[in-house]
């Protein structure tokens, strides 16, 4: 599941709180986001920088509980996707353009405008003043609403939307971001 959504609507925080429901049910899940902006670089002196500032377009650095990898070039989803382990559960913040199933978070009105743009939106997770007034939003039938803060219908969303668009979501050692699609 994608989660889209204007600057600040809460994409982040909604994707922690997916993570928490879900990791909470005994899934795994994996996640990757998008940033519109140019990634902050490490700090000057760590070994990676120092390798790359060398010439290398690659860089990874290792321990026993943590890998980093660092590529001199931005990544598509379907890249990042086939870079991931294999888990239970892929949650995707941002790559709008990408034709993956998508849970559209509002905050605002202004925040609906991107839906007649979205492909594959399964969902939209509205901030409570504006879930309040859902009903008179003039939002598309067939198209679940729910409020932000409804995490565990949410997360029944994210499944059943991962799982029709042929991921194999929802039980633990599934590996759906890996069932039924090659690129992930």
């Amino acid at each position: 599941m994608q989660l889209v959504g204007s600057k600040n609507a809460g994409k982040t925080t909604l994707l922690c709180r997916l993570t928490e429901e879900l990791a909470g049910r005994g899934l795994s899940v994996a996640t990757i986001k998008h940033d519109g902006h140019e990634l902050e670089d490490e700090r000057p002196g760590c070994d990676t920088r120092r390798h790359r500032e060398s010439g290398a377009v690659w860089s990874a650095v290792s321990s026993a509980s943590r890998a980093i990898l660092v590529e001199e070039r931005g990544l598509s989803l379907p890249e990042l996707i086939r870079l991931a382990p294999p888990v239970d559960v892929l949650l995707v913040e941002g790559f709008k353009r990408e034709p993956l199933p998508k849970l559209l978070v509002a905050r605002s009105l202004a925040d609906l405008e991107l839906l007649p743009q979205l492909a594959a939106v399964a969902g939209i997770a509205l901030r409570a003043e504006l879930h309040a007034r859902s009903g008179s939003l003039g939002l598309p039938d067939g198209i679940p609403v729910l409020g932000v803060d409804e995490a565990e219908a949410l997360a029944d969303l994210s499944l059943a939307a991962g799982a029709r668009a042929g991921f194999g979501c929802g039980a633990p050692g599934s590996r759906g971001h890996r069932a039924g699609r090659s690129e992930g």
